[in-house]
């Protein structure tokens, strides 16, 4: 349940976001925010948002064309693969960076295989996310958040190994 959203103000923060999706629950209690920005980490304008639901989904899609000040504000429906592109390009990890990427999960892998996969890593509570397909059901690409970025770094060492098999 996944949209893009471009053309915001270079200074908005999540916050923003909750405030323009009114009304639509954002996936992990408004957690389920994704900025893309430039190599020195400033936004460009572009984020991904992931709803809880389909209908939470659909009452965003309301929101293409509005205006934030100056800006007209574009919102589409995404797929998974262009936030896994976004991530992709920033895949050098930079000071504040906690989140990765997991792709190629086991379809029914579960939370729990996740925290022992990186166990001895910090792990930002409710953190671990998966991405479902207009039906709901997981795909094979999931997210974690890390509690420093120190974490990020030594989760990213793990990449390659195998998990949930």
């Amino acid at each position: 349940f996944l949209v893009y959203m471009k053309g915001f103000p270079k200074h908005t923060v999540k916050e923003d976001i909750w405030k323009f999706f009114v009304n639509c629950r954002i996936a992990d209690n408004g957690n389920g925010i994704y900025f893309d920005h430039d190599g020195t980490g400033k936004l460009v304008g572009l984020a991904f948002i992931e709803f809880e639901n389909h209908r939470a989904m659909q009452n965003a899609l309301q929101f293409n064309g509005t205006m934030i000040g100056p800006h007209r504000i574009e919102v589409g429906p995404s797929h998974p693969d262009e936030l896994s592109a976004m991530f992709r390009a920033h895949k050098n990890i930079k000071s504040g960076d906690t989140c990765v990427i997991l792709k190629n999960l086991p379809r029914q892998i579960k939370q729990k295989e996740i925290e022992d996969f990186f166990r001895g890593i910090k792990i930002l509570d409710n953190s671990i996310k998966f991405v479902c397909n207009e039906k709901g059901d997981t795909t094979d690409v999931g997210y974690v958040e890390f509690k420093s970025t120190e974490d990020c770094r030594n989760a990213i060492k793990k990449s390659g190994s195998k998990i949930g098999h």
